[in-house]
C-alpha cells in the first residue's frame, strides 16, 4: 500500500534547488519554486531581448556610416538645416 502522506520532491538544477509537493509529475512547485522560475524568465527573457537588438542596432550604425561617408564623398553636398 502507498502512503498518502505529503512529501516533498526537490530536484537540483542549474538555478538551485526546486522543490515540489508529492513529486514533480503529480505535485505542484512551491511559492518558493514559482518565485525562482518567474525570475529565471525574466531573466532568460531580457537576455533574449539583448541579444535580439545585437543586428537591428548594427544594421542602423551600418545606415548611418553609409550616409556619412556617401555625403563626405560628395563635394557638392548641402548640409541640413
Amino acid at each position: 500500500m502507498t502512503s498518502t502522506v505529503l512529501q516533498a520532491k526537490t530536484l537540483d538544477t542549474r538555478i538551485g534547488k526546486l522543490e515540489f509537493t508529492h513529486d514533480f509529475a503529480d505535485g505542484y512547485p512551491t511559492d518558493a519554486t514559482v518565485k525562482k522560475l518567474l525570475n529565471e524568465m525574466d531573466f532568460q527573457r531580457a537576455v533574449k531581448a539583448d541579444v535580439w537588438a545585437i543586428p537591428f542596432a548594427s544594421m542602423a550604425q551600418w545606415q548611418y556610416a553609409n550616409i556619412v561617408a556617401a555625403l563626405d564623398a560628395n563635394p557638392y553636398h548641402v548640409e541640413p538645416r
